[in-house]
């Protein structure tokens, strides 16, 4: 544990950070948050505490603990974020009818007014209308969808033709801005998830490259199985992003944002069909989403 130089806090390791909290007369109880290059967290409890009476140089021995609370720190946030999607959720759907029913108002008004104009500006201009409506509209659809649990139905699902699926519907859009989507998968790999809600990830996924990758980029999506696991990735050679914007894209999943991501959506479906999602990015060097699942061929099914 304090011979590993991979994790920091404020550019210290844990046994730097150690040897400074042992110039102190005590340190009760104190969490150490740790990070690594790659976003990876470790936290640490660490407790000093003083033996015998007297100045800090005449006391006979000092007791330390350090106990790894990795994972009871990651769990304790998953219930937060869980209660926060929970009322989100129900905010969310309040808000999506009470703005729907005025939009499909408007919507209707506008096509009734720009079937009226003669000047051609006009009615590009009434058509651009629409145009944002149905935008709107969209951006509901996502609230919603975060919102409500649809009953997922799982069954085994073969990744190679599920990606080629999703990158024929894309093959037209991307051929248009210049932008190539690739497929590797192994034949016969599977995982045990919905059909539909994986496909829905890997469409969010794709949608979210094309918007990040210029002329002449490159999608790639990629499966690979390990011994006990599968890893699904989707990658794009965009500009990326810095720690602090992809903190803030972190951030905004774990409160339910939609945002220009839409990944909160993506980490919801995921978690329901057992995977875990994992983005890394950097400046220049594109965004690749990672998402592990269970191989099919490994333990038993999960219970419907």
């Amino acid at each position: 544990m304090l011979a590993d130089e991979t994790f920091f806090a404020a550019g210290q390791t844990l046994r730097l950070v150690l040897e400074r909290r042992l110039t102190q007369a005590s340190v009760p109880l104190e969490a150490i948050r740790l990070e690594d290059g790659r976003g990876d967290v470790r936290v640490y409890q660490i407790g000093i505490w003083r033996l015998g009476r007297g100045s800090l140089e005449t006391r006979p021995g000092t007791l330390c603990t350090i106990d790894d609370v990795t994972y009871d720190k990651i769990m304790e946030e998953k219930v937060g974020e869980s209660e926060k999607l929970a009322y989100i959720g129900k905010l969310a759907a309040m808000l999506a009818h009470e703005i729907r029913n005025p939009l499909a108002g408007i919507r209707a008004s506008i096509q009734v007014v720009g079937r009226g104009l003669e000047r051609e500006r006009d009615r590009t201009l009434c058509a651009s209308v629409i145009k944002e409506v149905d935008r709107i509209n969209e951006l509901i659809g996502d609230l919603l969808n975060l919102s409500r649990k649809r009953e997922s139905h799982k069954a085994e699902v073969e990744l190679k033709p599920l990606l080629g699926e999703v990158a024929m519907l894309y093959s037209k859009l991307a051929g248009n801005h210049g932008v190539t989507v690739e497929t590797t998968a192994e034949p016969g790999l599977a995982i045990y998830a919905d059909e539909a809600e994986l496909k829905q990830v890997l469409i969010n996924l794709v949608s979210n490259g094309l918007k990040a990758v210029g002329q002449g980029g490159r999608i790639a999506l990629r499966a690979q199985g390990g011994p006990a696991e599968v890893l699904l990735s989707v990658t794009d050679d965009g500009a990326g992003m810095d720690r602090e914007k992809l903190r803030s894209v972190e951030k905004g999943i774990a409160s339910g944002g939609t945002g220009r991501y839409g990944l909160a959506i993506v980490s919801r479906l995921l978690e329901q069909n057992g995977g875990e999602m994992k983005i890394l990015s950097s400046p220049g060097g594109g965004t690749c989403i990672e998402m592990r699942f269970r191989r099919t061929d490994t333990g038993e099914k999960e219970t419907l």
